[in-house]
């Protein structure tokens, strides 16, 4: 029987604690030093500019321009997002003579969106744009917008919106179970 003694860890512990923490302040400089960095470059259109903040950072001027079309990137998004929920907070509800109605059965929020081919995606899509007020035009389109900017599927979101402002029935989307009358 082989008697070991427990291996001193301290020191290992204590070397892996600072270097996390030098890890984390780091990441934090960083996120800083490409906070500036953008901040300068927007609010100042000499034509030196991207020179000025690549010789400061260290960085090319290609990556600077990479950080400054992802920031606005994040900020277009990010302002569709807040433009997405007030026009949804303040989205009146759409009178009954504007849209006939033909619904046999309510929207089942578990039901999966049908794949639809793009005619007729945009079949649908017209049909309830045909019937939107422009606020709700607005909003499809800001939620198809967002959703390709997040990389989702536009036209499941776009379908989810038509139904929830009522421009879209069940069975416009889903089809009819029912089976023609001869």
């Amino acid at each position: 029987m082989c008697n070991h003694d427990p291996m001193d860890t301290a020191n290992l512990e204590h070397a892996a604690r600072r270097y996390r923490d030098a890890e984390a302040a780091f990441e934090a400089a960083r996120a800083d030093l490409q906070t500036e960095a953008i901040a300068f470059l927007r609010q100042t259109s000499e034509r030196g500019a991207q020179t000025a903040a690549a010789n400061i950072t260290g960085w090319s001027r290609e990556h600077l321009r990479s950080l400054r079309k992802k920031a606005d990137d994040d900020a277009e998004v990010e302002a569709l997002r807040r433009k997405v929920r007030e026009l949804s907070a303040t989205g009146e509800p759409q009178p009954a003579a504007a849209a006939p109605r033909v619904q046999v059965s309510a929207v089942v929020p578990s039901e999966p969106l049908p794949e639809l081919l793009p005619k007729e995606f945009r079949k649908v899509v017209a049909r309830a744009m045909s019937r939107a007020k422009p606020d709700q035009r607005e909003r499809l389109n800001l939620t198809a917008k967002t959703a390709e900017q997040l990389g989702r599927n536009g036209n499941d979101e776009v379908l989810k919106a038509a139904f929830e402002m009522e421009l879209l029935t069940h069975d416009e989307v889903y089809g009819t179970n029912e089976e023609p009358t001869a």
